[in-house]
């Protein structure tokens, strides 16, 4: 069986110094592989599987808070989804 990580839809609050997360959703697992795919290869998963939707693209950009790798909205850097990996990193 493949290992896979936690994919986690992010409930966000926008503070003075950026967002803060208020609350996180369990909506799927991704292959552990995903963490090493780049930005490119990651936000086109999350659009053909449905997180993101297809208007998305060249919109969210990677952010790696070496805990989580968290899709971000580009223009507003608002957390949308994340992969959980540093759980047992």
């Amino acid at each position: 069986m493949n290992k896979t990580y936690r994919v986690l839809s992010i409930d966000a609050w926008r503070g003075r110094d950026g967002y803060t997360w208020n609350a996180w959703y369990d909506v799927g697992d991704i292959d552990a592989d995903a963490i090493h795919w780049n930005a490119r290869k990651l936000l086109k998963y999350f659009r053909d599987n449905g997180f993101l939707t297809q208007k998305s693209a060249g919109k969210c950009a990677i952010d790696d808070d070496q805990y989580n790798i968290v899709i971000i909205e580009r223009s507003t850097r608002r957390p949308l989804f994340a992969i959980e990996y540093g759980v047992d990193n």
